[in-house]
């Protein structure tokens, strides 16, 4: 079942880093400082926000240097709207939940393809976070569930050495 999906992820991985370019020195000591200090994975930021937004699901985690140390935002589907949810990547605190309206056209076009997506994949966050630093040899720092060509896929931003890669990965298999 999974190797169809690794082998995807395999060329997924070939195809980005061999087309890397070195990102903003700024942007990249950014993550490298932020990689370094936080104690919270992404993946346990998931979970923190999913259990503090009762019947949320995660469709973005994104790892940050703000006010002097390391946060993860999460944000997640919950009914028509959004919320996002921040963390002290230190600690685990949840610092502050915001809710993101749904209000116009293109937030409700959104918001219907994050659902779809989310109801469309069969692979969860966690394995598509391990799998791909497992292959690039990278940092996940921002995770998001999207869609590329019409299929459920994550786009993994990696810190690997000194630059930043993007990553699509199959979320179905």
């Amino acid at each position: 079942m999974f190797r169809h999906w690794h082998h995807a992820l395999g060329v997924a991985v070939l195809l980005t880093v061999t087309g890397l370019a070195l990102a903003d020195e700024d942007d990249v000591r950014e993550m490298r400082r932020a990689t370094a200090a936080a104690k919270v994975s992404l993946v346990q930021a998931i979970e923190i926000a999913e259990r503090e937004v009762t019947g949320g699901k995660a469709v973005e985690v994104e790892l940050d240097w703000k006010r002097g140390g390391p946060r993860i935002e999460v944000e997640l589907v919950v009914g028509d709207n959004w919320k996002e949810v921040a963390i002290d990547a230190v600690s685990g605190r949840v610092l502050k939940v915001l809710d993101e309206r749904a209000d116009d056209p293109d937030d409700r076009e959104e918001l219907k393809r994050d659902k779809e997506n989310l109801q469309a994949a069969t692979v969860g966050f966690a394995d598509a976070i391990a799998r791909t630093e497992k292959e690039a040899g990278g940092k996940a720092v921002d995770v998001e569930l999207t869609s590329s060509q019409g299929k459920p896929a994550y786009k993994v931003k990696l810190l690997v050495d000194n630059k930043l890669a993007t990553v699509r990965v199959p979320a179905n298999d």
